[in-house]
C-alpha cells in the first residue's frame, strides 16, 4: 500500500509534509488553523515531535504537559482521535518514551491531510503566500547565520513512514513466533520451481 500525501495546484505538486516541515509554510498552515478553529491539531503535532526530538531528562514533563493540555478529559486544547488511539496513547504516556505519541500523531496528521490541508489550498492564506513567494522580499542573514540555521535543524520521520516500519516489525515477529513447518517451506520452494 503506497499512501501519497501530495496535492496538485496548478502547476506545482505540494505535500502537508513539505509545508509542515518548511518555517514558513508551517507558520502560514498555523495562521489558517487558527481561522479554522482548529489550531490543536498543528499544535499536537509540534509536541509530538519536541517528544521525539527532545531532550530524554524532559520527557516525562514534556508527556504529562501534552496529556494535560491534548488528550485529558477538558483538556484546553483537546484533540478529536478515536477511542482506540486515545486507549493506547493514553497507556503508553504512563511510561512515557520518544515515540508513545506516535499513533495519536499519525492521526492528526491524518485528519489534517484529509480535511484542512484541502481547505488550506483554497484559502486566502494560501493564495497570499503564493503572491509573495513568485515576487519574495530577499532576506539578510548572514552567510554565519544561514550556517548555523542549518546545522541546528532537526530531521523528521513522516509519521506514515513510521507507522509502515512498526507495521513491519510486527509481521516479522509474528513471523519469528511462529513454528516453522520445515516439509511446507521446502514443498512451496518446489512448487515455485
Amino acid at each position: 500500500m503506497v499512501i501519497c500525501n501530495d496535492v496538485f495546484v496548478g502547476k506545482t505538486w505540494f505535500s502537508l509534509t513539505q509545508s509542515i516541515k518548511d518555517p514558513r509554510g508551517r507558520a502560514d498552515f498555523k495562521l489558517f488553523l487558527k481561522k479554522e478553529f482548529s489550531g490543536e491539531n498543528l499544535a499536537f503535532w509540534e509536541a509530538a515531535e519536541e517528544m521525539k526530538w527532545g531532550a530524554a531528562a524532559t520527557m516525562s514533563e514534556k508527556a504529562e504537559t501534552t496529556f494535560k493540555t491534548f488528550l485529558a478529559p477538558g483538556a484546553p486544547r483537546w484533540i478529536n482521535i478515536d477511542g482506540r488511539t486515545m486507549g493506547l496513547t493514553v497507556k503508553g504516556l504512563e511510561h512515557p518514551h520518544r515515540y508513545v505519541l506516535d499513533a495519536a500523531q499519525t492521526h492528526i496528521f491524518m485528519l489534517m491531510k484529509k480535511d484542512t490541508f484541502y481547505r488550506y489550498l483554497k484559502s486566502p492564506v494560501y493564495k497570499d503566500m503564493q503572491k509573495k513567494a513568485i515576487s519574495p522580499v530577499p532576506h539578510n542573514f548572514t552567510d554565519a547565520e544561514l550556517a548555523q540555521k542549518a546545522r541546528t535543524r532537526k530531521p523528521s520521520i513522516d509519521p506514515i513512514i513510521l507507522w509502515q516500519q512498526e507495521q513491519e516489525e510486527k509481521a516479522k515477529a509474528e513471523a519469528a513466533a511462529r513454528p516453522i513447518d520445515i516439509k511446507q517451506l521446502m514443498a512451496s520452494k518446489l512448487d515455485r520451481k
